[in-house]
């Protein structure tokens, strides 16, 4: 009785490589476990391809492409719908591209990966490529063939939890899996030559095949650029490789359009250890290429683009197995090649046929400056075969080290900050030191961030202190217009940027959004009325669009919103002429009415709050009547997921904290929690998922921050922790809940007039205070003059701000 089905991912290109496959083979279908098999070479048609394509010319290019997408296609639908797990072999002096390739492309897709290894020959002196060991997760190939179905086993149990389902495949992968099962249930047995006759005018194949040349346009986002990074010459060329993609696409966002791993990975770091110094031992070597995977992983995630450098001997098998992620995530891949050296004989052998299939229209590049030209081609293409979405649908294993990832990224940037170290067994290890005994600050020490390695360098040695933080202005992407008034920014998921509205100087509000990799600017939709006083906006899931509340020169409420996804702007000051605004407004998105509602300080000193039910906005302005708001108070509302309500903070009459809540149905009040401390100024809440709770910071009436948190059931004073700097008597404060530190934090004008940061490191610890990233850029005084947001497309927080000099400022982390 059979237990299963593995594909076996190994080089066959010898006798001794094709007995070594054997062994394996007879391991797993006659071992403990009796599991069939599957083998690209045998079971496949890899061996008939690979005798085409050295025996074709030229003027077969067409065929070749037919006979690559075919075998690719068996290969794919066998690994991915009728295998449990595959089992990729590495010996040889290099692991063979091809099966590197495929355990890739069944990693990032859900499928367990088992590596077995008998050769003592390695990537490097401290072991394999960990983008090669990473795929099995636990970084140690089996070496005892014994024990290989057993490990397999093991590795199938440990993924049934979290099985694979179709839904993980983008739309281009889906059409070559149905392909390959036509091929498989239709054609088995038969060879190659058989089926491409039979098939030659098979719809899949014209629509795997066929591009209108029709571009896309630029779609917004970074190209992760990947191949070997070992020497000077190929460092040179990854970066020129960079240089041309940040130049074709100068016109977006100032800044990297490009992810390096040696720049902006764990591989930075590495370069800079001193081994022969005895600094770091072989213990730290390992975690830092677990951290290497599981953050190259993270941004391979998170790019949109890929690009692979070929050239060499051979293509580098990390690089490979990161085009196999890629090539799962549905990214569009160039492959750039300048290299005359070939996989094998014949005009269609240049490349392994694996590889051509993942660059989808078959074709390399040797045109550096040409790459982004095809990245576009390629993503035009994708977009046509269908959703090409991956991360919505990652796959619970593979999530975990894109979680360990952005963890160890943030780390990562904690370190380069603050000295080269490392996170080993949850200590910071100092890697390196200066002739004083002094860390030093990769940022500005690490040769590539000198001009003559990257055009953009200026603009990243701009960063110092404990994060990569960059700053944009007026005087760059907010050129169009000044702020005169208050601010508020939300994060938007349809766009994956935050975006932000603001009184101008002109009375009327504005808004700058991304489209396209670069900010917009709308002034001209908001002329129904002006601004005269309070602005809060949201994200409404409902519209897939962001909305804006603020008091209109009237005193009344006004609303602008998109009614429809085709449609533009709409504005109703109608709805809310139960109540005058005389005081701060602050609006949120219920989840539960899946509509965004608003509180504010009504005429009367008492709270106020809109909301919508059986499809009309509906009042509410008797339920508060408990307490009144400070005529000078600040609110801030928040929805509780806990609840499945919206809540709401402020400063009352008698100035202490006070909050409204939904319980058993109505609303209730607590003025009693809080009276540790008076507010002395601006207030700002949020919903905490770490504990399932809203928590409030505010400033007290000693000048210090002071935070309300709930735990073990109750409401906690904290007063001490955030001595390390006072908030200015007018100054404005932001609070936001950071996914990436699971924590929230808090931005805030202090007494010197500048941005202060709150928050809590990823490694762990109390609060740190951060004063230094933001010293250059004056807040302006009052109410509304700053808000932070979390951008889960950077995973960090980020922070807008009105200048002294009415200039809007906004600082962010690439």
């Amino acid at each position: 009785m059979t237990t299963g089905k593995i594909s076996i991912l190994s080089p066959m290109y010898t006798e001794d490589e094709r007995w070594v496959a054997d062994r394996v083979r007879a391991e797993l279908e006659y071992g403990k476990q009796k599991y069939t098999t599957y083998q690209p070479y045998i079971d496949g048609f890899d061996k008939q391809l690979f005798e085409f394509l050295s025996s074709h010319d030229s003027a077969n290019a067409s065929e070749a492409k037919r006979a690559i997408l075919l075998s690719s296609a068996v290969n794919f639908y066998n690994l991915i719908q009728t295998s449990d797990a595959c089992v990729l072999v590495l010996d040889g002096r290099t692991p063979d591209e091809g099966s590197v390739f495929w355990a890739a492309v069944a990693f990032a897709t859900g499928k367990p990966v088992v590596l077995y290894k008998s050769d003592y020959r390695t990537f490097m002196s401290t072991g394999d490529n960990s983008m090669i060991t990473g795929l099995c997760l636990n970084y140690e190939p089996v070496k005892d063939i014994k024990n290989l179905s057993d490990r397999v086993k093991s590795q199938v149990s440990m993924y049934n939890s979290n099985s694979w389902k179709s839904e993980f495949i983008p739309g281009y992968n889906k059409s070559l899996q149905k392909l390959g099962e036509k091929v498989w249930t239709g054609y088995k047995g038969r060879n190659l030559g058989e089926i491409l006759t039979a098939m030659k005018d098979e719809p899949l194949v014209e629509k795997l095949l066929t591009y209108d040349g029709k571009p896309s346009g630029a779609k917004h986002g970074k190209v992760y650029c990947s191949g070997p990074l070992f020497c000077p010459a190929e460092i040179r060329e990854i970066a020129k490789i960079a240089e041309s993609i940040d130049i074709a696409r100068a016109g977006e966002v100032a800044g990297p359009h490009t992810y390096l791993p040696h720049r902006d990975g764990v591989e930075a770091m590495m370069g800079d250890l001193d081994n022969s110094a005895g600094v770091i031992a072989a213990t730290a070597l390992h975690y830092a290429d677990i951290n290497s995977f599981t953050i190259d992983v993270y941004h391979l995630v998170k790019c949109d683009y890929f690009v692979i450098n070929l050239n060499g001997r051979v293509p580098d098998d990390g690089a490979v197995a990161e085009a196999g992620m890629a090539f799962a995530m549905g990214r569009p891949i160039v492959l750039y090649r300048s290299d005359s050296r070939a996989f094998c004989g014949g005009a269609h052998g240049l490349v392994h046929p694996a590889l051509q299939m993942a660059g989808h229209l078959f074709d390399t590049t040797d045109d550096v400056n040409g790459i982004f030209g095809k990245l576009v081609e390629q993503d035009a293409f994708l977009k046509a075969q269908g959703d090409p979405r991956y991360s919505p649908n990652i796959h619970a294993e593979v999530n975990k080290v894109y979680e360990l990832g952005s963890k160890y990224y943030g780390e990562l940037n904690e370190a380069y900050a603050n000295g080269l170290k490392l996170y080993v067994d949850g200590v910071w290890k100092l890697l390196k030191l200066d002739s004083g005994n002094r860390f030093i600050p990769w940022r500005t020490a690490h040769p590539l961030a000198d001009k003559a390695y990257h055009p953009y360098a200026t603009w990243m040695q701009s960063s110092v202190g404990r994060q990569n933080w960059y700053h944009d202005s007026s005087s760059g992407s907010f050129g169009a217009a000044k702020a005169g008034g208050e601010l508020s920014a939300v994060f938007a998921p349809q766009r994956n940027h935050s975006e932000v509205f603001f009184r101008g100087e002109d009375g009327y509000l504005h808004y700058f959004y991304v489209i396209d990799g670069g900010w917009r600017h709308d002034g001209a939709s908001f002329k129904a009325a002006k601004v005269g006083g309070a602005v809060s906006a949201v994200f409404s899931p409902q519209q897939n669009h962001s909305e804006v509340f603020f008091r209109g020169e009237d005193g009344y409420l006004h609303y602008f919103y998109i009614p429809t996804p085709e449609g533009g702007w709409a504005y109703d000051d109608v709805s809310f002429k139960a109540a005058k605004v005389s005081g701060a407004v602050s609006a949120v998105f219920s989840p539960q009415r899946n509509h965004s509602e608003v509180f504010f300080r009504g005429e009367d000193g008492y709270l106020h709050y809109f909301y919508v039910s059986d499809g009309g906005w509906r009042h509410d302005g008797e339920s508060f009547k408990v307490a009144k708001v400070a005529w000078d108070g600040e609110i801030s509302a928040v929805f509780s997921a806990q609840r499945q309500h919206a809540e709401v903070f402020f400063r009352g009459e008698d100035g202490y904290l006070h909050y409204f809540y939904v319980s058993d149905g109505g609303w209730r009040h607590d003025g009693e929690a809080f009276k540790a401390v008076k507010v002395g100024g601006a207030v700002s809440a949020v919903f905490s998922p770490q504990r399932k709770c809203s928590e409030v910071f505010f400033r007290g009436e000693d000048g210090y921050l002071h935070y309300f948190y709930v735990n073990d059931g109750g409401w906690r004073h904290d007063g001490e922790a955030f001595k390390a700097a006072k908030v200015a008597w007018d100054g404005e404060i932001s609070a936001v809940f950071s996914t990436q530190r699971q924590h929230a934090e808090v931005f805030f004008r202090g007494e010197d007039g500048r941005l202060n940061n709150f928050h809590v490191p990823v490694q762990g610890g109390g609060w740190a205070h951060d004063d230094e990233n933001f010293r250059d850029f004056p807040v302006a005084a009052g109410a509304g003059k700053i808000s932070s947001v979390y951008a889960t497309q950077r995973n960090h927080t980020e922070v807008f701000f009105r200048g002294n000099d009415n200039n809007l400022n906004y600082f962010f982390i690439l």
